[in-house]
């Protein structure tokens, strides 16, 4: 009797359905990597709780002191401040006395955060570019309210002081300076000098465009820019908005002109982007083509962006359109990939690819456990194998960290084979590590294209479970089912059972 074995789990790409025979088809909350060749669910996802939060987060801002201890900075679309203690996720005093948190006191409107070390001081302190203002905390004090914090810093200190321009904002560290976005302008902040030099207007980009995102690319700052209306304060990207124009800067941060600038035709907005290893990658809304990633190509003089890959994702049975991270602050990269956070799902997805010459995969190792009208609207790895993400339920706002144990909602899905005549499916056998207590999984498998069928052994049971099976490596389900199609699925309910491979064995039978 023939048999087919599906070994391959990496893929290809959520929701193809054109994948070899084996390989990935969909999943929810399956990291590919945490064990590498081996099919396994995402990290559970664990709330903590930040007692005052009332609104989304915006930034978490990892960061060290001088003294080496590590402590992350959650800052909220209200003005909030929290702080937390990366060893064993701790709550600081920031605000001292019952309330834990620093309160800005006005809705930042995309704010952003950086930690820098300040010559000026000899220590790290923590930026924060919000509203029309910038502050400054001391990353050594685990209490700001103590004067380690200056509220309105950005317009009282420094040389150049003055406030800033209310609109979209981003902040990264470039030659040794600070570079925010202001309205139409690139500004400039350095902190290495008594006292510090602060420019609003490094760089103009014209009284028509808004500069909405910044990224660094070898010896030049990316700037991804906009002409319209509605562009600097909405920063929802299912919003609607008048784009006229969309284009990329790279500026070298002295001249008085731009080294390069390219248009984005189609482009209503690049809502986010990065620099993984070298390359530039953005996530876009590109209007009637939907939102997609895309990458930043060179070919000679000339730049570009190339779509990969639309952002869709199999929500149970379904191919769902996801909406774009909404800034920087909920991008990343884990495991060499890059990770973001969606807008509309409550999902936190992964792309990127081991082997270069395969196409690029689009899989979902976490989630928020929330699809209707939920968002993730911030994620940062602290560890290699430490998340932390805010995110809104549709009801409350939450911060949460992935970082052990097994999701209890993780499910897969195998490409269909096609045997192109008529087979019976005679059983199927499933190999994974030694069952642990708790392990308990629902394996299934789908026919023809629709038709899902529970599986049974000899006993009557349709799962694999330490508690029924002990520490078994494999198990076999008998199926008898007459088909032309079929592929196996699994549904995880408890424990973090990793699966090595899957036989199915058939015959071929007339299709008359």
């Amino acid at each position: 009797m023939p048999k087919i074995v599906l070994n391959q789990f990496t893929g290809l790409g959520d929701g193809d359905k054109n994948l070899p025979t084996g390989q990935f088809y969909s999943g929810q909350d399956i990291d590919l990597y945490r064990d590498a060749g081996y099919l396994k669910p995402g990290f559970l996802k664990t709330d903590i709780t930040l007692t005052g939060q009332d609104q989304d987060i915006i930034d978490i801002v990892p960061g060290m002191s001088t003294s080496g201890s590590i402590y992350t900075y959650i800052f909220t679309d209200s003005g909030k401040v929290f702080a937390v203690l990366n060893a064993n996720d701790a709550l600081l005093n920031l605000g001292g006395g019952t309330t834990k948190y620093i309160n800005m006191n006005v809705s930042p409107m995309e704010g952003k955060g950086i930690v820098a070390y300040s010559a000026t001081d000899s220590k790290w302190n923590v930026y924060f570019f919000y509203y029309v203002e910038i502050a400054k905390g001391d990353a050594n004090s685990e209490d700001w309210s103590a004067g380690d914090f200056d509220i309105d810093w950005g317009s009282t200190v420094p040389t150049g002081k003055g406030g800033l321009t209310q609109g979209r904002r981003d902040v990264i560290e470039f030659n040794s300076y600070i570079w925010f976005t202001n309205g139409h302008y690139v500004g400039k902040l350095d902190v290495s000098v008594n006292p510090a030099v602060l420019s609003l207007s490094a760089f103009n980009l014209g009284s028509n465009w808004a500069a909405n995102r910044l990224f660094k690319t070898g010896n030049y700052i990316g700037i991804f820019a906009s002409e319209g209306s509605n562009l600097a304060g909405d920063i929802n990207p299912s919003a609607s908005r008048t784009v006229n124009k969309s284009k990329l800067i790279l500026w070298d941060g002295t001249s008085s002109a731009a080294y390069k600038i390219i248009d984005l035709p189609g482009i209503v907005q690049v809502h986010s982007c990065i620099n993984k290893n070298g390359n530039i990658f953005a996530f876009v809304d590109g209007g009637t083509s939907g939102h997609y990633w895309a990458q930043l190509i060179s070919s000679g003089s000339d730049y570009y962006l190339e779509k990969i890959r639309p952002l869709k994702h199999d929500i149970s049975g379904t191919q769902t359109n996801l909406l774009s991270p909404t800034s920087n602050s909920a991008i990343d990269t884990y495991q060499g990939n890059v990770l973001f956070g969606t807008y509309n799902k409550g999902l936190i997805m992964s792309v990127g690819r081991n082997n270069p010459s395969e196409p690029f995969q689009l899989s979902c190792p976490f989630s928020t456990g929330i699809e209707t009208n939920s968002r993730v609207t911030a994620i940062k790895q602290i560890k290699t194998d430490k998340i932390y993400a805010g995110y809104y339920d549709g009801t409350n706002y939450k911060f949460a960290k992935f970082t052990t144990g097994s999701s209890t909602t993780a499910s897969w899905k195998a490409g269909y084979t096609d045997m192109g005549q008529r087979i019976r499916v005679n059983y199927v056998k499933f190999y994974f590590k030694p069952l642990v207590a708790s392990d308990s999984v629902t394996p299934t498998l789908d026919i023809d294209y629709g038709t899902s069928v529970t599986l049974s052994d000899p006993r009557g049971n349709a799962t694999i479970s330490s508690t029924l099976d002990g520490a078994v490596t494999s198990k076999r389900f008998n199926v008898k089912r007459d088909c032309h199609a079929f592929r196996p699925a699994i549904s995880w309910t408890a424990g973090g059972v990793s699966f090595s491979k899957i036989v199915i064995d058939y015959d071929f039978i007339s299709d008359n």
